[in-house]
């Protein structure tokens, strides 16, 4: 079947199989960079929280196996692995005081999200945006709210108001870390408590690692972490690249030659604009451009049109 026939076969299947009683119906939910991804909502009579989960990736499972049934498995049990909020959305958006416990980060490309940005409290950092966002519990993975300007309108909050909480909440919720590629690639669990175990010496067995933090979930927001770029300078002895590997993590490429490099540049641009082509789903996408890092200056350079950062 077909993805159409596919969403209508799920929502008849969970209709009849709820053991709440609950309403389901289809939400278009757009997304990063203007993907457009088709949300199932679970609708509870007296409840304040009602998840929608994707149908895409259960779409994709389908596909892979052919088991519709083990397939709505999968499903019914995400519905049940959702955390309702513990106090109403109401009560939520109605105070900055409670909702400022919540706020988090994810960083975004500018001109790819330009015309959803302009309904949204943000700030512009060279070809990237910081967006704002409302976690539903503890781990972002638990799932999360963007913010949009008819959300904050109420708390009278400046966007610096907004940045300093929620950057203060995503250094203790979502701790930065720099790993070595084959812990990223193997998948392994981020549970250590202590991220920064990597020494020089291991990066430049493969010639690079990897910044992210501990959930692997819009990991690139760590390189604007108070103080992050330079102890990662520290433990590398050098200036470093940043290759915008996806919204979830960066790749740190260690310069040893210690001045910024328009040919190095050029060609690192070159692969990431042809891995975000053909290897990276549209929604991960963070930028085409490369990033450096100048340890002297403390100082985040945007190569694209040299635009200069302090960090």
């Amino acid at each position: 079947m077909d993805f159409n026939e596919f969403c209508k076969a799920a929502m008849d299947y969970m209709k009849e199989y709820d053991n709440e009683g609950a309403r389901f119906e289809f939400r278009t939910i757009n997304k990063n960079n203007g993907v457009v991804m088709t949300g199932l909502t679970r609708i509870i009579e007296g409840k304040s929280c009602a998840p929608s989960l994707f149908m895409e990736p259960f779409y994709e499972n389908y596909k892979e196996n052919g088991d519709f049934n083990k397939v709505m498995g999968l499903l019914q049990q995400a519905y049940e692995n959702t955390i309702e909020i513990d106090i109403s959305g109401e009560e939520l958006m109605s105070s900055f005081e409670t909702a400022s416990k919540r706020l988090a980060l994810k960083l975004v490309n500018y001109e790819r999200n330009k015309a959803a940005l302009m309904d949204m409290p943000h700030r512009r950092i060279g070809d990237l945006a910081l967006i704002y966002m409302l976690r539903i519990d503890d781990k972002l993975s638990k799932g999360v709210v963007v913010l949009h300007h008819e959300h904050v309108k109420h708390w009278n909050v400046s966007e610096e108001e907004l940045y300093s909480k929620a950057m203060e909440n995503m250094t203790i919720i979502c701790r930065p870390g720099v790993y070595a590629l084959d812990d990223i690639l193997n998948r392994l669990p981020f549970d250590e408590p202590e991220l920064w175990e990597i020494d020089s010496r291991e990066a430049y067995k493969c010639g690079f690692c990897v910044l992210t933090n501990n959930e692997k979930l819009f990991g690139a927001s760590t390189m604007l972490y108070p103080g992050v770029l330079d102890k990662v300078s520290e433990m590398l002895s050098y200036n470093f690249y940043i290759v915008p590997s996806s919204l979830h993590e960066l790749i740190i490429i260690p310069d040893m030659f210690g001045e910024y490099n328009e040919a190095v540049v050029a060609n690192l641009n070159t692969m990431v604009d042809e891995v975000n082509r053909s290897s990276l789903r549209d929604i991960d996408v963070l930028s085409d451009s490369v990033y450096y890092y100048d340890r002297n200056e403390g100082r985040l350079i945007f190569p694209s049109d040299k635009i200069e950062i302090a960090v």
